[in-house]
């Protein structure tokens, strides 16, 4: 099993992404910072589902290894290991150096910044790993498209009817709510509870469907969650 490491910068996506990509599984940790952002402001992932804001406490490199340690949310997302280690090789124009500079960078916030490959260092049509790398870009930028997209998209969940409907983001903000006054009734309490909750209810289902439709043809390609990806243990 090989772990790969690569450096994207998306000027069309506005953003900057580090990926460690399990080779076998196609499992894969990835820390993202849109732009501009504030200082320190970036996201990690599995590469499908939601992201986790500043889900790092903290990280080192020791020689080509990685370590993270993840808050507990984070953790959540590689079946509650807390603590990741990656033994990366990187299979880009980019060296071990440049990613953790990269990662150091990212994470306090400061202007990003990409030396340009030099014919030496570019990725040579006989290294196995290029086919590879080249696939996890392209899929890397297909899930972005598909993330802005969801952020982008607002959804709205009803109830009775239309009586009451909640209207929120892909994302899970909820943005508005609706009420018929006609199911306002100081005697009635119970009954208006319940239409919200039920809306509420329908919007996430709605949303999950949403994130199914955007998400799911990527998911395959990606792996699940943490098959692949090896943790420091206890």
């Amino acid at each position: 099993m090989a772990i790969v490491v690569s450096y994207d910068h998306y000027e069309d996506l506005r953003c900057e992404v580090v990926v460690f990509l399990d080779d076998e599984t196609g499992d894969c940790f990835q820390i993202q910072r849109d732009l501009p952002s504030e200082p320190g402001d970036y996201q990690i992932s599995a590469g499908v589902g939601p992201a986790v804001e500043k889900g790092v406490v903290a990280w080192q490199r020791v020689g080509d290894e990685f370590q993270f340690a993840l808050s507990q949310k984070a953790s959540l997302m590689f079946g509650g290991n807390a603590r990741l280690r990656f033994d990366a090789q990187s299979a880009s124009g980019d060296t071990i150096d440049s990613v953790a500079a990269h990662l150091e960078r990212m994470m306090s916030g400061k202007t990003p910044s990409r030396t340009p490959q030099t014919e030496e260092d570019a990725v040579q049509p006989d290294n196995p790993m290029a086919g590879l790398l080249q696939q996890a870009q392209q899929m890397q930028q297909q899930l972005l498209a598909a993330q802005s997209e969801i952020a982008a998209a607002e959804v709205t969940g009803t109830a009775g009817g239309g009586l009451v409907s909640v209207t929120g983001t892909g994302t899970g903000e909820v943005t508005g709510v609706t009420i018929d006054p006609k199911v306002v009734d100081a005697d009635d309490v119970e009954t208006l509870q319940d239409l919200i909750l039920g809306a509420l209810a329908d919007l996430g289902t709605k949303r999950d469907a949403l994130t199914q439709q955007k998400m799911g043809p990527l998911a395959g390609g990606l792996g699940g969650p943490g098959g692949g990806i090896p943790g420091l243990g206890g």
